[in-house]
């Protein structure tokens, strides 16, 4: 598999990547996380290819296999990993021969995609900073969650 960087992306900018699988099988782009199973994630992101493909996108040992067409699309899939999973693997599978144009991959706990938030170096808060290196989540009732999350701001 080969990443090229610099492709046009949706908005209008150059932060895409086009994904080259030259090989005969499926390859994947994939990243774990420590997480825990058992809650909704959901899975987004914009695709597209010059000369349609196939692609799978995985969600713990969920699978969900999608056409890409030449326009950019938002792919959005949702799964519960099992609840014993201490990490949830997040995935693109490029199948073998295809090219596939890819921005904006984005992870998150709850069963649909929120509006797409783009990463920045400095993000909206240059010296900013969580305060702890690990946060603790109460359950307050079913389905609801509560999280306290203190952040630093340096002053210069």
């Amino acid at each position: 598999m080969h990443l090229s960087d610099g492709v046009a992306d949706p908005p209008g900018g150059t932060r895409a990547w086009a994904v080259n699988n030259s090989g005969a099988a499926g390859q994947v782009l994939a990243q774990t996380i420590d997480a825990p199973g058992g809650y909704p994630y959901c899975f987004s992101v914009y695709l597209r290819a010059a000369i349609p493909a196939t692609v799978t996108i995985s969600i713990g040992g969920q699978a969900f296999e999608r056409v890409v067409t030449e326009g950019w699309s938002r792919v959005v899939c949702a799964a519960t990993p099992a609840a014993a999973a201490e990490s949830v693997r997040f995935g693109i599978e490029v199948a073998g021969g295809s090219t596939v144009d890819v921005y904006g991959p984005q992870v998150e706990a709850q069963q649909g995609a929120s509006v797409y938030r783009a990463t920045t170096r400095g993000g909206v808060y240059p010296d900013a900073h969580l305060s702890d290196d690990v946060f603790s989540v109460t359950r307050t009732g079913c389905n609801r969650n509560s999280c306290t999350v203190n952040i630093i701001h340096d002053h210069l």
